[in-house]
């Protein structure tokens, strides 16, 4: 089987060097020519992942004329911009997230991925979650039931520099790590009838950015929410999902528990029934150690050689991001 050809723009994004180290592990799938570093990545370069790697302009790449494929991963807001210069360019694209703060832009470029039947990919990585994926399949198959209510957490701790950066984005929390979160929620419920944010500063140390996010999305049968918080001690190992069903209740905790650095991980799901009573500790699953880059590149290759479609289609990923935007408190017809 012919390896697939890829080069990685940007190395600003927070998971740009441990992208580039997986796909250099993935030596069995695909050739990885270089990388490029542009304007927008203020700097930020994982180095010790790059050690090697031989470095192009963004220029070089784009005009490599047997070049299959690219991984995006800039400074967040810089990736709609080149992933649409890689379209362009007629070359399969995984891009990190979050998609911007336009939904035209991203609907322009998910509108070329789709003209020229590329292969397209977004580093919402609980997709690629055994267990999540687990769960949607529960969901799908009606053991839960209608469902009334998911609710997700995404909380970590920063120090007051990572705050500070955190600036940049309108939408502050929600938009960084929110965005997954998101993701999930419309994916289990569809378009909710309203989005509701209340994203706000702290103020800790004197940064100003919007380091608490919340977003109630309400629903025919119940309300759902999604928060993250910057300023959560213990955050990370309290991340969660929890899908509320009339006949079962799944609970995701933690979303992803370390088992080796940072890539490969596991994590742990509660199933609860009306049998479980008040007091029963439910039936609970816990996956195998899984390496999240790898499990996601290997999708994207699957794509690039036919052999699956999208993770999710590209109309859902257009209403994903407008979904996303409204839950950021930006104006948004997320309706439409």
């Amino acid at each position: 089987m012919r390896k697939i050809k890829i080069a990685q723009i940007g190395t600003g994004h927070d998971h740009a060097g441990v992208t580039f180290a997986a796909l250099r592990r993935m030596t069995d799938i695909f050739e990885v020519v270089g990388y490029a570093q542009v304007p927008e990545d203020m700097g930020v370069f994982q180095s010790e992942c790059y050690e090697g790697a031989k470095r192009y302009s963004v220029e070089e790449i784009l005009a490599m004329p047997d070049l299959d494929a690219v991984t995006v991963e800039t400074f967040d807001l810089a990736l709609v911009p080149y992933a649409q210069k890689a379209a362009d360019r007629g070359l399969h694209v995984q891009m990190d997230k979050a998609p911007g703060e336009s939904a035209e832009a991203y609907e322009k470029l998910l509108s070329t991925i789709k003209e020229k039947k590329l292969a397209f990919g977004i580093g919402y990585m609980y997709r690629f979650n055994p267990l999540i994926r687990s769960a949607f399949e529960k969901v799908k198959n009606g053991e839960l039931g209608k469902i009334y209510a998911v609710e997700a957490d995404m909380s970590c701790f920063h120090v007051k520099e990572k705050r500070e950066w955190l600036g940049n984005f309108q939408g502050g929390m929600m938009q960084y790590l929110g965005c997954h979160l998101i993701d999930l929620v419309i994916r289990l419920q569809g378009i909710p009838q309203e989005i509701i944010p209340y994203n706000y500063a702290t103020g800790a140390d004197g940064v100003n950015s919007k380091d608490v996010a919340f977003a109630l999305l309400k629903y025919p049968h119940g309300l759902s929410f999604v928060k993250s918080s910057m300023l959560a001690s213990g955050g990370y190992v309290k991340r969660n999902l929890v899908i509320y069903g009339e006949r079962r209740k799944i609970e995701i905790c933690p979303l992803e528990k370390y088992e080796s650095g940072i890539s490969t991980i596991s994590t742990k799901m509660t199933e609860y029934t009306p049998q479980d009573g008040w007091h029963g500790l439910g039936k609970q699953t816990e996956s195998s150690p899984f390496d999240r880059y790898e499990t996601m590149l290997s999708a994207f290759a699957a794509m690039i050689r036919g052999e699956r479609g999208y993770e999710v289609d590209l109309e859902t990923e257009a209403r994903i991001h407008r979904c996303l935007l409204a839950a950021c408190g930006l104006p948004c017809d997320y309706k439409a």
